[in-house]
């Protein structure tokens, strides 16, 4: 037998390796080797994880995962998966972050709505309050002009050692024959669909020390800085008048100035990926004043 060609002792990089980008900063390469079959035993060792790209320029890359196959003539095929930052990013540490935003709507009172004591929500027309203020004995005002939406609120009552302070019931329909008797169109309504943003942040970063760092900051509120969240997506739930987008409510100067939105870690899980790591955040959007301060840890940002 004549033997013609590279003996294959070291393994032999294949023509068509590719590099993918994933246009964010992730760059991911599959190289073909072919090595002598006698050398198959040594494949672990050769091939472990973290060891670099064998292409001049994409030695950041790093191996994650290696399949050997054996062929014909004493030769084994090698398929090698890399992984690892752009150069444009690396520097810095972490790919610019996917975010993906869902979003639904949960039940809240009717107490809790910004326009029923008063009319603060400029952005919804009219200038009455849903309920306004009850009586100063509390019970029902029958005046459809003082009280349009027919709020029925307990009895205040008053004694020599308490005083209790009106309890809001509920929109009434009419109550007599002979006077009022314009549908009410409130009649029953106790709560009102508020609208819940959710946040999911996907990057890369590249130490094991900054990832769990974040994983630590579950349950904390946020800015959404520590978790790479691009600046237009902080202009969430600010009003359109304040710098939010088209959609963000106007208010009075009441509470414009009480209108702090800010974001509620609710998970981050982290995935080691070759020898960078996958962080996988969820941040919940709060209400008009942000998350309290007082039941949750608030992430000192710059």
């Amino acid at each position: 037998m004549i033997k013609y060609g590279n003996d294959l002792l070291l393994a032999k990089v294949q023509p068509g390796w590719t590099v993918d980008s994933d246009g964010f900063g992730l760059l991911q390469s599959t190289v073909t080797f072919k090595m002598a079959r006698v050398l198959a035993d040594t494949f672990t060792a050769t091939f472990s994880r973290g060891a670099s790209h064998p292409i001049a320029g994409f030695t950041q890359l790093k191996l994650w995962r290696v399949v050997m196959t054996e062929e014909k003539g004493e030769v084994v095929t090698i398929r090698a998966d890399y992984c690892g930052l752009d150069l444009s990013v690396s520097e810095r540490g972490y790919t610019e972050p996917q975010i993906q935003m869902t979003s639904a709507a949960a039940s809240e009172s009717i107490q809790s709505h910004p326009n029923f004591f008063n009319h603060y929500c400029t952005s919804i027309g009219g200038s009455s309050p849903l309920a306004g203020p009850p009586p100063p004995g509390g019970g029902f005002e029958p005046d459809t002009f003082l009280n349009p939406n027919r709020a029925l609120w307990t009895p205040k009552v008053a004694g020599a050692g308490s005083v209790n302070n009106c309890q809001f019931i509920g929109f009434i329909p009419p109550q007599t024959d002979s006077l009022d008797q314009t549908p009410n169109i409130k009649a029953g309504v106790r709560s009102y669909y508020k609208p819940q943003l959710n946040l999911r942040v996907l990057f890369y970063i590249n130490t094991e020390d900054s990832a769990l760092e974040l994983a630590s900051y579950v349950g904390w509120i946020t800015t959404g800085t520590k978790f790479k969240l691009p600046n237009a997506y902080k202009r969430l739930g600010k009003p359109s008048a304040d710098g939010g987008f088209a959609g963000g409510i106007n208010y009075t100067s009441e509470w414009k100035n009480n209108i702090k939105p800010n974001f509620l870690v609710t998970n981050c899980s982290v995935e080691l990926y070759g020898t960078i790591y996958k962080v996988t955040a969820d941040l919940m959007l709060s209400g008009l004043g942000g998350w309290d301060p007082d039941i949750y840890p608030v992430i000192a940002e710059s």
